[in-house]
């Protein structure tokens, strides 16, 4: 049976830096899980001074 810690180390150990991009878009649906995840995350005294944007305008990027 695998745990969350091993879920966890299993990402950790197989994660890797992307700058070769795919030229289409998310879909919204991911979009929104991807915020939903960033809002989950830990923050430094448990204060929410972030935000998060996604840009999906061509020219903007």
């Amino acid at each position: 049976m695998r745990t969350n810690y091993d879920t966890l180390m299993e990402l950790l150990r197989t994660r890797h830096s992307c700058r070769d991009f795919a030229p289409r878009p998310l879909e919204a649906d991911t979009l929104k899980a991807l915020a939903a995840a960033f809002h989950q995350t830990p923050q430094a005294g448990g204060e929410r001074h972030l935000a998060c944007a996604f840009l999906t305008d061509p020219l903007m990027l």
